[in-house]
């Protein structure tokens, strides 16, 4: 946040969203030290992906984005999927906002550096709001990566 992160082939954010990269401010994560990979792609020159897990086992990786929102209203809320470093068909992204628990599933080998919309909510700024994702991805154990990187949140 107060940065740019303007990135070549994805569109420039307006003044009025709210990014949450991995490693800045409102950035949470979790799990074995040692399963987390780095790479210089994505927002910032920068993202972590990981294997998946068939199931929430002892040690998943996991990370959370908690916007500071100017104002409580409606977001649309996108993730950056950075090209060429996952491929699970089930990357579950939960949004907790207003007291309320929504999942969306998104294929992110589908996608090549750019921002995926997961739907818009409504946020009450009430604390704890954030987005989560983990490589819990219900595949066959190990055989998928996920990218964990940045999540925008757009006025609507």
């Amino acid at each position: 946040v107060g940065f740019d992160l303007t990135l070549a082939g994805a569109p420039a954010p307006t003044t009025s969203d709210v990014i949450v990269d991995d490693r800045g401010q409102g950035w949470q994560a979790g799990g074995l030290s040692t399963s987390w990979r780095t790479s210089t792609r994505g927002i910032g020159s920068h993202s972590y992906w990981t294997y998946n897990d068939i199931s929430a086992v002892p040690g998943y990786n996991w990370a959370r984005w908690y916007p500071s929102l100017p104002n409580p209203g409606n977001y649309e809320v996108f993730a950056y999927i950075p090209a060429g470093l996952a491929n699970t068909a089930n990357a579950r992204y939960w949004i907790i906002h207003n007291n309320h628990y929504d999942m969306v599933a998104k294929n992110q080998g589908f996608y090549s550096d750019q921002w995926v919309s997961l739907g818009t909510y409504y946020f009450s700024d009430s604390g704890g709001e954030n987005v989560s994702l983990s490589d819990v991805t219900y595949e066959c154990f190990l055989c998928r990566t996920i990218v964990f990187d940045a999540i925008k949140f757009s006025p609507r």
